[in-house]
């Protein structure tokens, strides 16, 4: 019979195991929104005790809101450094080419990470409530999206804001479809089409 002794004890880096915990309670939120798990069983899901869990974060909100935060460096990250190659290979900055090619990229990055995208998609829904934890941080990538959109379609564009407007609400709601028909069709086409018509090629560009 095995003594308890004998038995070797697996430690996971607390760094890794931070991650596992933001792993799974990103599924969790895509599956059933924030409001709709437990601390016990996000626990159970990461093989740790209550306690264990709450070593690594101080709270249930703690974790949404330290999970935010990474896939929005990871994201800012992903685009700065696309936008420096996008640099060093062209001269105009900002053109319609640019910027129509920066849309697409982060529809590209969407399909290729589905588990981040469910869990804003569902957050953004949540978020309407103004107790919601993440409600201010919502509130200021809404409006950060809008203007840093704006701010790139002033060099092209008659009419920068209404135009981020519409290709915001495009984004998500082609997203939110694309996700509740179980990705059945073909989103990058979709937003593509859709780009097409809400800037159309200048006539001296035919």
């Amino acid at each position: 019979m095995e003594k308890k002794s004998d038995r070797k004890v697996v430690r996971v880096d607390g760094g890794v195991r931070r991650v596992q915990i933001m792993d799974e309670a990103q599924r969790l939120i895509g599956e059933r929104g924030y409001n709709g798990f437990s601390i016990q069983e996000l626990a159970d899901r990461c093989s740790l005790t209550k306690a264990g869990l709450l070593h690594h974060f101080s709270s249930k909100e703690q974790i949404l809101i330290d999970l935010l935060d990474d896939r929005t460096k990871r994201h800012q990250l992903d685009m700065k450094n696309w936008v420096a190659r996008r640099k060093a290979a062209t001269v105009g900055w900002y053109d319609r080419a640019t910027f129509i090619e920066s849309l697409k990229k982060s529809v590209e990055r969407e399909i290729a990470d589905v588990e981040m995208v469910r869990m804003h998609v569902m957050l953004q829904a949540e978020t309407l409530c103004a107790s919601h934890p993440a409600h201010n941080y919502f509130n200021t990538r809404e409006a950060m999206r809008q203007r840093r959109m704006a701010l790139a379609l002033e060099h092209f564009c008659q009419d920068p804001q209404t135009t981020a407007r519409h290709l915001l609400a495009l984004m998500d709601g082609l997203t939110a479809q694309w996700l509740r028909e179980h990705m059945n069709f073909d989103l990058a086409a979709q937003f593509a089409a859709a780009i097409s018509l809400q800037l159309p090629q200048p006539d001296d560009e035919n």
